[in-house]
């Protein structure tokens, strides 16, 4: 779990192999934010390691659960919330 201070919220990430696509070198990275306080449902980036840019955008449902499909590879996912964004660093895929 991450604790995102900005907000008061919290982060849970899983990340494993989409054994659901056609392509078994994706990777399904499935998280749910939570919180004391009700929030907005946070729109989620993600970027290769170290980059601002993202590879795609996700909001998350109305319970914070959000779910990115991607290739192996490196990544930063920038979670923008009321108060900032939290940036969770190097998640590994591979």
């Amino acid at each position: 779990a991450y604790e995102m201070p900005e907000s008061g919220a919290q982060l849970d990430l899983q990340a494993d192999v989409d054994e659901g696509g056609a392509d078994t070198r994706r990777w399904r990275l499935v998280g749910q934010v939570s919180s004391p306080e009700t929030l907005p449902p946070p729109r989620v980036a993600l970027c290769r390691a170290g980059s601002l840019t993202p590879i795609c955008t996700v909001d998350a449902d109305e319970r914070g659960v959000l779910v990115v499909r991607t290739e192996p590879g490196t990544y930063d996912l920038h979670i923008h919330l009321p108060g900032g964004v939290t940036t969770v660093p190097d998640i590994r895929m591979t």
